[in-house]
């Protein structure tokens, strides 16, 4: 089984971002990973409606971060998504944070994340199966070779 390249996200770093010390601030990756999510969801699965309108939605149960380096204001900053593992009622996705070099093409790892999502019923927030359509899509943005 072949592995699907990631999904590249660019975003620039804005100066709302950063904090005091000119980077960005430790918790503002997550909302960038965020961000890439869902520009993943609307590139690739159809948008959170394609769930919302069947009663479900999905839910962070667990995320994490190491931080190897910073980025500043103006840096722009590809982040490199993989849907690691689809199981039952959840989905992990990894994202790269990485800065081209000085336009060496080498590019530095910034941050390295995840984010653990849970399906849900709307009305109950009771994790939920994924949807057979969506599940076949995830499964083939799946990483991990069988």
């Amino acid at each position: 089984m072949s592995v699907p390249a990631p999904f590249v996200h660019r975003i620039r770093i804005r100066y709302a971002e950063c904090d005091m010390q000119g980077i960005v601030f430790n918790a503002n990756w997550f909302a960038l990973f965020d961000d890439t999510v869902g520009a993943l969801w609307r590139e690739r699965l159809g948008g959170y409606d394609q769930i919302g309108d069947q009663g479900i939605q999905i839910v962070v149960a667990e995320t994490g971060a190491r931080f190897r380096g910073a980025a500043r204001v103006e840096d722009v900053i590809d982040f490199n998504l993989v849907v690691a593992r689809v199981g039952d009622r959840s989905m992990r996705v990894e994202i790269a944070a990485l800065r081209e070099n000085d336009g060496t093409g080498e590019n530095e790892l910034l941050v390295e994340g995840f984010l653990e999502y849970v399906f849900i019923e709307l009305e109950s927030f009771t994790p939920v199966a994924i949807p057979d359509g969506l599940r076949a899509t995830l499964e083939d943005l799946t990483a991990a070779t069988a």
